[in-house]
């Protein structure tokens, strides 16, 4: 961790700009009681308070937004988190490689799919059943999870970076706050299909 410098990045002190590089990230913006914020008042930096806003701080306050929108927009359609976005990356694996697996004549074990059988036990543990009564295999929990993916995360993954990514490259080539202000105001995210 090299810490530079550090500010406030907004009049009510909810965001942090930091100049330097904590574990691996180049000057963070993170909000108040981050876990980096902590780490930062215990290396002893002092936190200089908001000054006013020039162009580059209301980008880059902008772009923070666009990424916290994007997220907001995610948690639509997937559980939040670190640790569940990690979970959902390797379950998606496991099912794509066991599809690839059954569609060449293979069968799957098990064991080389801990998240589908988590999955799959999930459901038996809880009572979960089919359509026609009978109880999901691994192979049933693979196929609906690669057809549940593309079918709806997928586009709407790609629609929610398509969105966040221009946003933040407009943002970055606005000549005034108006026109940054102008992109925040013309977001509009994807919503999940209803039933």
């Amino acid at each position: 961790m090299t810490i530079e410098s550090a500010h406030y990045t907004d009049p009510e002190h909810t965001l942090i700009q930091v100049e330097g590089v904590i574990e691996n990230i180049k000057n963070p913006i993170v909000p108040v009681e981050h876990r980096f914020h902590r780490r930062i008042i215990e290396e002893g930096i002092e936190i200089v308070p908001w000054q006013g806003s020039t162009l580059a701080q209301i980008k880059t306050n902008a772009k923070f937004e666009v990424d916290r929108k994007a997220e907001a927009a995610r948690t639509r359609f997937l559980t939040p988190g670190d640790g569940q976005a990690l979970e959902y990356v390797q379950t998606q694996r496991e099912a794509l490689d066991a599809v690839a697996v059954l569609d060449a004549g293979g069968t799957v074990d098990p064991a080389g799919y801990p998240m589908l059988e988590a999955e799959r036990a999930a459901r038996s543990n809880a009572g979960v059943r089919q359509a026609d009564g009978s109880a999901y295999t691994l192979a049933d929990v693979a196929r609906e999870i690669v057809d549940v993916d593309i079918a709806g995360w997928t586009p709407a993954g790609a629609e929610i970076k398509r969105i966040r990514r221009t946003a933040k490259l407009r943002i970055e080539q606005a000549a005034d706050e108006a026109e940054v202000q102008a992109v925040l105001d013309g977001l509009s995210w994807p919503e999940p299909a209803t039933a």
